[in-house]
């Protein structure tokens, strides 16, 4: 079975932001076409590229288009164990500040007496998430699981 291709890049080229998730979207359906994928992940992926070929609102499209990506990366990195470039960075910028930045801020806080010390822990937190990210970004290149495609929010 073959992915379907994306018909809808065309349409909306008046949509910047619109046309750039489409861009990417089909960026990644032509680096998909050059990979060994099983086949109920290539039918789901085909479901969801109908779906999005079959939708003629502006509106409704922008929301499926978004929808539809995460859900093909969420797919690709749980099934297939294949990630865009920075996938891992980004996860982890935002896991970092949440996870390490808050807990760091409030320790400086209660001990210098001060919570106005709260926002110190945040940049530390994003400092150390992206180290991370980028070690798993880098050891994802090396293994041959990263697509050469960038991850899009």
């Amino acid at each position: 079975m073959e992915l379907l291709p994306l018909t809808q890049k065309l349409k909306y080229e008046n949509e910047p932001k619109l046309e750039k998730k489409l861009v990417s979207l089909s960026q990644l359906l032509d680096e998909l076409k050059t990979k060994q994928l099983k086949e109920e992940v290539i039918t789901e992926i085909n479901q969801w590229v109908t779906q999005i070929n079959n939708t003629n609102d502006i509106k409704s499209l922008r929301k499926i288009a978004r929808k539809n990506y995460h859900k093909i990366i969420t797919l690709l990195v749980k099934q297939e164990k294949l990630t865009p470039k920075g996938y891992y960075r980004n996860i982890w910028l935002a896991m970092g500040m949440a996870a390490f930045g808050v807990p760091l801020g409030t320790t400086f806080g209660i001990a210098m007496e001060n919570m106005a010390f709260l926002g110190i822990g945040i940049p530390i937190g994003l400092a150390i998430g992206l180290a991370i990210g980028t070690v798993m970004d880098n050891k994802a290149a090396k293994n041959g699981t990263q697509l050469n495609t960038d991850y899009e929010i």
